[in-house]
């Protein structure tokens, strides 16, 4: 028989345990994925275990999913912590004694919530990573992967990044995401109905066209025959890749005067079948044996804006236009040389100068590559300019390399 002392101290065991779970429950519900009522973690300059603290009080209320909706593994990605506090800084997101602690609590929370997202099971298991430009790992990480979800600090939000070869869908939530627990579950959630998705199906290769009939055998004083017609690929704007002068003019295309640049012939295109409201101008170059294989649009000049910030509004409403109809792109470089940026209204004087800084977005399609840039056109006035290289550029781009290596070699033949 158990001794009263014993007894007293099981009791009281017992009550501290009791008294635990009744305040959990108190504090985060029981109902539910993530509990009903839960606590809040709205002060943004918290301490880093006050972040911790929401995150362990959430987890033991995350239920597993009944069944995982994916075989493959899924990476959450994090910008590193020096990228962090490089890109709060520059947007001065944050007081300056307060930005490491942001930095650090940024990368904490990608970190907590790949715990989340383990908890939950939608897919065979979750890494965490970081890297210095998510946007950029994150298609070669995609290959290997069911999903990426990684944090562009610079656009302030999540993105999805499915294996199926389909384009990176935005969270559309905050850089700073849990708030409260029903910022957390909304989280899970959006995830949750990008991996429901069917994946992408590709489309079964054509089948080879029957060949040519066999040519008839030619008669001794008969006409030859004519070359079959140059494939000529679609080219934005109405045009299209490899066309001449005599293609331009059936496409209702009108041309400026012409101006001579070694193999290439460049042309200032007044009209085109089709051509955006804000075109300043379009300029076609063609070369001599491919026909027109470079197109360069510029938008209407930005004015008056110093610090860039219609500039670069009108540059990412473009990209999200070229990346629903491209996908992610295949490169991006943005960034401003923090040693020579030294005021924050001389946005275009940086972007003109050498190692400075530089604003753009890159595809490489198989028919074509095209580049986004946002350039500077003088002091507090940018100009976004888009250029696409058609389906011969680098056949092109080889054809000089030979004949520069030729006239070289000749150069130095004693």
């Amino acid at each position: 028989m158990a001794s009263p002392l014993k007894k007293r101290r099981s009791l009281s065991a017992l009550g501290l345990a009791s008294a635990w779970v009744l305040a959990s429950w108190a504090l985060l519900g029981c109902a539910g994925v993530l509990g009903v009522k839960d606590t809040s973690f709205k002060d943004k300059a918290a301490s880093l275990e006050a972040q911790s603290a929401f995150y362990a009080a959430l987890i033991p209320f995350i239920e597993p999913a009944p069944k995982a909706k994916s075989e493959g593994r899924a990476v959450v990605l994090a910008p590193t912590q020096a990228v962090a506090l490089r890109i709060l800084d520059d947007g001065r997101r944050c007081a300056a004694d307060d930005c490491e602690y942001a930095a650090r609590g940024l990368v904490e929370e990608c970190r907590l919530l790949s715990e989340v997202l383990d908890k939950r099971g939608l897919f065979a298991g979750v890494d965490f990573k970081e890297s210095e430009t998510p946007p950029e790992a994150a298609p070669a990480l995609a290959m290997a992967n069911a999903a990426v979800i990684y944090l562009d600090a610079r656009e302030r939000a999540w993105f999805y990044l499915p294996q199926n070869g389909g384009q990176a869908d935005r969270l559309s939530l905050g850089m700073y995401l849990a708030q409260t627990h029903a910022e957390v579950r909304a989280w899970l959630s959006a995830i949750e109905e990008f991996l429901a998705r069917p994946p992408l199906v590709k489309a079964p290769a054509p089948a080879p066209a029957p060949g040519p009939p066999p040519a008839k055998p030619a008669k001794a004083l008969g006409k030859e025959a004519k070359a079959p017609p140059r494939e000529l690929p679609p080219a934005p704007f109405g045009l299209m890749w490899r066309a001449g002068l005599a293609d331009l003019r059936r496409l209702k295309a009108k041309l400026g005067p012409p101006s001579r640049s070694g193999d290439m012939t460049e042309y200032m295109a007044q009209v085109t079948p089709q051509r955006p409201e804000d075109t300043e101008k379009i300029r076609l170059s063609l070369h001599k044996a491919h026909g027109l294989q470079k197109i360069v649009w510029r938008d209407a000049p930005v004015n008056d804006d110093p610090f860039g910030f219609l500039g670069r509004e009108r540059f990412r409403n473009l990209q999200s236009v070229l990346e629903k109809r491209y996908g992610p792109p295949s490169k991006m470089v943005k960034y401003l040389n923090e040693t020579r940026f030294k005021s924050r209204d001389q946005f275009y004087s940086c972007l003109g100068q050498a190692a400075c800084g530089n604003w753009a977005v890159y595809w490489k399609l198989t028919e074509m590559s095209v580049a986004l840039e946002l350039t500077a056109v003088r002091e507090g006035v940018g100009v976004v300019v888009l250029t696409y290289q058609g389906p011969d550029w680098d056949k092109i781009l080889d054809e000089r390399r030979r004949l520069e290596q030729e006239r070289l070699k000749k150069a130095i033949k004693p």
